[in-house]
């Protein structure tokens, strides 16, 4: 995945400009890939996109809730992947709006 890819880069360049205070390798990829979504979310908002774009969206919800310990799920249920599928939903509808008032111009 290509934001993933520019998170850990991200991150490893941080790394090397600061000292980092994280060390777990399990508690860096947590936050390349929250860092991720972001990216997501931002190219999701500021392009054209596709269901490709909303199912890698997706995927990466599913791979973080999939290497977490079950007794955190259900907080980043409620503090992430809720939020995220609102500002994804709100994109959503956004687009929909957008194309409909460029067709009534």
């Amino acid at each position: 995945d290509k934001c993933l890819k520019e998170a850990l880069d991200y991150i490893e360049q941080k790394g090397d400009e600061e000292k980092l205070i994280v060390r777990n390798p399990n508690i860096m990829m947590l936050i390349a890939q929250l860092t991720s979504l972001m990216s997501q979310l931002k190219h999701l908002s500021t392009s054209e996109y596709n269901s490709f774009e909303f199912k890698s969206l997706s995927d990466t919800l599913i791979e973080i809730q999939s290497k977490l310990r079950r007794q955190n799920l259900s907080m980043f249920k409620n503090d992430v992947e809720i939020h995220i599928n609102h500002i994804r939903d709100g994109i959503s509808q956004m687009g929909s709006l957008h194309s409909f008032s460029a067709q009534n111009m």
